[in-house]
């Protein structure tokens, strides 16, 4: 979604035992492009759901 709404993102996710794990970054000119460029960057971390057994 990341990609679709920011051309250029760069997405990645990991999945852990405990958790999964999404990182975006993204290069922005924010005063225009004869400024330097910024790097946007978030994280973002959810537990991973335990797994359920049949009764």
């Amino acid at each position: 979604m990341a990609s679709a709404l920011a051309p250029g993102a760069a997405v990645s996710v990991t999945t852990g035992a405990a958790e999964v794990v999404a990182v975006v970054r993204l290069r922005v000119h924010p005063l225009g492009s004869w400024l330097p460029a910024l790097t946007a960057q978030e994280r973002a971390v959810a537990a991973v759901e335990p797994k359920g057994t049949s009764p």
